[in-house]
């Protein structure tokens, strides 16, 4: 009877053991293919942020360009458009 009870107490200590170190085991396999893809794909995640930072940089200057020249235009739009809207004062 004691026997028994230590053996069965020894099993399931061995189960759970057997199923943190599978746990552990597979955790640490799926962060090392993780780690291996990231470093495969690095050089192509580095030439897309550079190619967005470019578009930035040329989508700031054309926007210092045309600002002057849009501002009055789009003043103008805003006033046709609260003219326009419904229950505006004439």
């Amino acid at each position: 009877m004691f026997g028994e009870a230590v053996v069965t107490v020894a099993v399931e200590w061995a189960t759970a053991v057997a199923a943190a170190l599978a746990k552990a085991i597979l955790t640490g396999i799926l962060v090392a293919i993780a780690i291996a893809v990231l470093l495969f794909f690095l050089p192509e995640i580095v030439v897309a942020l550079a190619a967005a930072g470019e578009f930035l940089v040329a989508t700031g200057a054309a926007a210092a360009a045309l600002g002057p020249r849009l501002a009055p235009m789009i003043q103008d739009l805003v006033d046709v458009v609260l003219r326009t809207a419904p229950g505006a004062a004439p």
